[in-house]
C-alpha cells in the first residue's frame, strides 16, 4: 500500500496542473498537514520500538535514539556543494551508522 501511494505522488509530481493545485493551498493548511504527517511517522516510529520490546534501560539505546531524536526534530542537515540530506533523512543515515558502530555489550 505504501508503495502504490509513493508511486502515486512520484507520478503526479511530474503534473503540472497537480503542482498548481498543491500551490493554491493555504500555508497554514500545509502546516497543519505537516504537524499530523510528522507526528504520525513519530509515533508509529515509537510503536514499533515498543512493539519489538527495545530496552531502554541500556546506555546505546538512549544514546541512539536521543541523538536520531535531536537531529531530526532539530532541522540538523548535511550539505556539500550541491548535494544535500535532509534533516529526517540525515536522522535516519545517523542512526543506522549508530546502530553498526556503537558495542552491542558493554
Amino acid at each position: 500500500m505504501v508503495l502504490i501511494g509513493a508511486m502515486m505522488a512520484i507520478l503526479t509530481s511530474f503534473s503540472p496542473k497537480m503542482i498548481a493545485l498543491i500551490n493554491s493551498i493555504p500555508i497554514a493548511i500545509l502546516g497543519g498537514i505537516s504537524l499530523v504527517l510528522f507526528g504520525m511517522i513519530a509515533s508509529v516510529g515509537i510503536r514499533t520500538l515498543v512493539k519489538n520490546r527495545v530496552d531502554f534501560s541500556y546506555n546505546r539505546n538512549l544514546i541512539i535514539l536521543g541523538i536520531t531524536l535531536i537531529l531530526g526534530l532539530g532541522g540538523a542537515t548535511f550539505s556539500v556543494g550541491v548535494f544535500d540530506i535532509s534533516s529526517l533523512a540525515f536522522a535516519s543515515i545517523i542512526a543506522v551508522t549508530l546502530n553498526y558502530i556503537l558495542p552491542k555489550e558493554v
